[in-house]
């Protein structure tokens, strides 16, 4: 693999990684967190630019390409029923009317979008996922990015590329039925992945009185009655984790829990405070690596 740059637009700090690759896989060559974020309702992002002019100077200088990662909390996220076609412009004209009917104040040409299919319900039931992304929104993104004088390879959304870094990083769930928590500040990304392929995806509120295990541990009992028939494993990442909430997690839902560690099967020439950090703060980090891996199911997404 040529030495890559992946962005992660985070909501609450904006990630920067290279990587190259070694003998053993992927090898994380430079890592940083800066605090200017692009709002979703900003154009410009003056400040963001300018920290990105900055990174310039200290940045591998070998790199080709770089990847761009989105938080999934900036982008529509509109499930419907199954298209039985294998025309693009059959799922086109029905997600331009979801669109309409759900968001009347946009149209589909306001968004970059992308269409994949979910695994059956348990009932038979077959739906698709569209993620729109609002073309300023992504425009502005790209603009920052821009700064850093490297072609954009690819954009994806956080909570998808944390099922490829899942995935990448933990081998032996490829065949398994894996649930992934991402927690945020306000909400949490809850996604299913049965042999790689996604079952499921939904969104929980969050405030300050939720119990998140239990809130958990309720999603789990309509997963297993509604759409898959069971679970091997949860993962959970994401800024609103902690070391006591993951553990009240693991002890509270029926099945095995894990912290996704993002740099677990990766190598790295990066000193040893950079690696305690890494360490640290591997649960952060899975939208950033998952953005230079391959996308799972990249056959099958329709986009438009």
């Amino acid at each position: 693999m040529q030495p890559t740059l992946s962005v992660y637009f985070g909501s609450n700090r904006t990630y920067i990684a290279a990587f190259g690759s070694s003998g053993k896989g992927l090898e994380l060559a430079y890592v940083k967190t800066i605090p200017q974020i692009v709002s979703e309702t900003e154009e410009q992002a003056d400040d963001v630019q300018a920290a990105f002019m900055e990174l310039g100077d200290v940045l591998p200088q070998n790199l080709a390409f770089q990847h761009l990662c989105l938080p999934i909390e900036n982008v529509f996220v509109h499930q419907f029923p199954a298209v039985k076609t294998d025309v693009v412009e059959d799922v086109q004209q029905l997600l331009a009317l979801e669109i309409r009917q759900t968001y009347p104040m946009y149209s589909l040409e306001d968004f970059t979008s992308f269409v994949l299919p979910l695994t059956p319900c348990l009932d038979g039931r077959e739906m698709m996922l569209a993620v729109l992304i609002d073309k300023k929104y992504l425009h502005t993104c790209e603009m920052v990015a821009f700064q850093l004088g490297l072609p954009i390879k690819s954009t994806v959304v956080s909570q998808f590329a944390a099922h490829a870094a899942l995935l990448y990083n933990y081998p032996e769930q490829a065949e398994n039925t894996v649930i992934v928590f991402g927690i945020q500040e306000h909400f949490a990304d809850v996604s299913v992945l049965r042999s790689g392929s996604l079952a499921y995806y939904g969104l929980l509120p969050l405030n300050a009185k939720t119990n998140i295990p239990e809130l958990f541990e309720q999603e789990l009992e309509k997963l297993l009655s509604e759409y898959i028939p069971f679970a091997d494993a949860a993962f959970v990442y994401g800024i609103g984790l902690t070391p006591a909430l993951l553990r009240e997690i693991a002890g509270t839902l029926s099945l095995p829990v894990q912290r996704l560690n993002a740099f677990r099967m990766m190598t790295t020439p990066l000193d040893p405070g950079d690696r305690e950090y890494c360490a640290r703060n591997a649960h952060l980090f899975p939208p950033i690596v998952g953005a230079l891996l391959p996308e799972l199911q990249a056959g099958e997404i329709i986009r438009f």
